[in-house]
C-alpha cells in the first residue's frame, strides 16, 4: 500500500511537472505574440499597413513669374513645408517626407541644379510638377510607390507675354547640298527666348514640316516660297513668309 501511495503521488508530480511545463510553453508564446504585436504597431501604426498622412487637397500652387528683362530661364526652388500634411492615424506623418517627383512628365532630378538642392531651373511656359509623398521606411524611397502625389502648376512668363511679332519676310539660301534651316529666331522680329519657340512651314503644295528639335529649326530641300508659322510656350502665335532660293551658279560639265 505504501508502494502504491509513493507512485500515485509521483504520478502526480510528473503530470503537474508537465503541465506547468506546457503553461510556460504558452506563456513565453502569448508573450512573444505580445511582443510582435507592439511591433506591428510601431512600424505600421494601428493594425494596418496604409499610409500614416496624405498631401493636402488641393496641393498648393506656387505664384506665377514674370522672367527679368532679357532672362530665359528661372530658378525654382521647391519648398516642402509648403505642403501640410494630413494624417490619417493617430500616430502622425513622422514617418512621410514630401519630394518634387515629375516636372512634364520627366525625373524632376534632371532639371535639378545640385542633387538634393531642391532648386530646379525652368524656362517659359507652363510646367506641370507632380508632388509626391513618400515613405522613409522603404529600402529606397525614391523608387518606392508612392504614398501619394498631386500636380501644381507653374507659370513662368516673358515680359513680353501678350504679342509675339513674325518679320513679314525672309531670304533663305540653300547650301551646296540643297539644304537650309529656318528657326524661330530669324522668323520673329524682336528679343525672345527663342530656344522656347517652336517653328513650322508650309510649303506651296499645303506640305507641312515640322521643327526638329536637334537642329532647333525647320530643315527645307527646294527652293520656293514657304508660310513660316511661330509659336511661343504660351500658344501665341504669327506668322511670315519665307523665300528660299538656290543662288549657287550652274557648274557645266563640257567632257
Amino acid at each position: 500500500m505504501k508502494d502504491c501511495k509513493t507512485l500515485i503521488f509521483f504520478k502526480k508530480v510528473v503530470n503537474n511537472s508537465k503541465f506547468f511545463e506546457m503553461e510556460t510553453k504558452m506563456y513565453n508564446l502569448r508573450r512573444c505574440i505580445g511582443y510582435l504585436s507592439i511591433l506591428c504597431l510601431t512600424l505600421f501604426g494601428s493594425g494596418s499597413l496604409k499610409a500614416q498622412c496624405t498631401l493636402p487637397s488641393p496641393c498648393p500652387e506656387p505664384d506665377a513669374v514674370v522672367l527679368d528683362p532679357g532672362a530665359c530661364s528661372y530658378d525654382y526652388t521647391f519648398a516642402p513645408g509648403d505642403f501640410t500634411l494630413v494624417a490619417t492615424e493617430a500616430n502622425g506623418c513622422d514617418a512621410q517626407f514630401v519630394r518634387l517627383h515629375l516636372i512634364n512628365g520627366a525625373d524632376a532630378a534632371s532639371f535639378e541644379t545640385s542633387a538634393g538642392s531642391n532648386v530646379f531651373t525652368l524656362g517659359p511656359g507652363e510646367h506641370t510638377l507632380t508632388v509626391a509623398l513618400d515613405d522613409v521606411a522603404a529600402p529606397n524611397p525614391i523608387t518606392a510607390p508612392l504614398t501619394d502625389q498631386c500636380d501644381i502648376t507653374l507659370s513662368i512668363m516673358e515680359q513680353n507675354i501678350n504679342t509675339i511679332a513674325c518679320n513679314n519676310s525672309i531670304q533663305v539660301t540653300l547650301d551646296a547640298s540643297c539644304a537650309g534651316v529656318v528657326t524661330a529666331d530669324m522668323v520673329l522680329e524682336g528679343d525672345y527666348c527663342y530656344e522656347y519657340y517652336v517653328v513650322e512651314l508650309t510649303d506651296e503644295d499645303g506640305n507641312v514640316l515640322t521643327q526638329d528639335d536637334a537642329i532647333g529649326g525647320v530643315e527645307v530641300n527646294a527652293p520656293g516660297t514657304y508660310t513660316a508659322m511661330v509659336e511661343s510656350p504660351f500658344g501665341l502665335r504669327c506668322w511670315g513668309e519665307v523665300v528660299v532660293e538656290d543662288k549657287l551658279p550652274l557648274f557645266l560639265d563640257c567632257n
